[in-house]
């Protein structure tokens, strides 16, 4: 069962800027604030911030204390950076159609900070991607141009691509002692046929051997 809080960020001298609420780390992240937030801690440091946590009973109750604490912060002269008075949101709530975009426009064109970056890298790392995630990223990325980092962590082959001598040496040391189904094979004789029986395709392959690109291996067909 989640331990849901109201959480105060203070400067360094012990002034309150910000009143919160939420459960988990919620209180020590530091992204994903306004401008008037984002000022504030890049001017001391997050390290310096000062964060207290009040624990509440239930979900309902930090959302009511956030409203209290927020009104009287405000009626004591502090200029917080809170953008309402407080007791909005709800965990596991799923926002509607226009809310998700509102909120995409609002964070479209930010840089993530580095930890944020790694962090998602790290829980990232090892997924396997559905068919149907890669064709949805397919379709959102239809006409955009993307880096080949950005591609490899969605999933998108790079098709017609010269690829490095040690990315080829790495796929072959991969590849090797494994050894393909019938299916397999037939797909792969019959399309190698059908870029063999393209002139232009001949012609390109030629063209890159003689230029020392790559050297093309036999592809045996069955």
């Amino acid at each position: 069962m989640k331990q849901f809080y109201t959480y105060i960020h203070s400067r360094p001298d012990g002034t309150p800027f910000y009143i919160g609420k939420g459960c988990e780390k919620r209180s020590h992240h530091f992204y994903k604030r306004n401008k008037y937030h984002n000022s504030i801690v890049a001017k001391y440091g997050k390290e310096n911030i000062i964060v207290s946590i009040f624990y509440c009973e239930s979900e309902e109750q930090s959302h009511k204390d956030e409203i209290q604490q927020i009104a009287q912060l405000r009626n004591e002269g502090y200029r917080l950076a809170n953008l309402t008075d407080g007791g909005e949101g709800s965990s596991g709530l799923i926002a509607s159609v226009e809310t998700r975009e509102k909120m995409s426009a609002s964070q479209r064109g930010k840089k993530r900070p580095s930890e944020v970056i790694l962090k998602i890298s790290e829980k990232n790392k090892g997924k396997k991607r559905t068919i149907e995630f890669r064709e949805h990223m397919s379709k959102v990325t239809k006409g955009k141009k993307l880096s080949a980092e950005q591609k490899r962590k969605i999933g998108i082959s790079q098709k017609g691509k010269m690829v490095s001598k040690e990315t080829r040496e790495k796929l072959s040391l991969s590849l090797t002692g494994k050894t393909h189904s019938i299916e397999t094979r037939q797909k792969i004789s019959a399309n190698s046929k059908k870029q063999w029986a393209n002139i232009e395709y001949r012609k390109k392959q030629a063209d890159a051997v003689s230029n020392g690109k790559y050297t093309h291996r036999k592809i045996v067909c069955i």
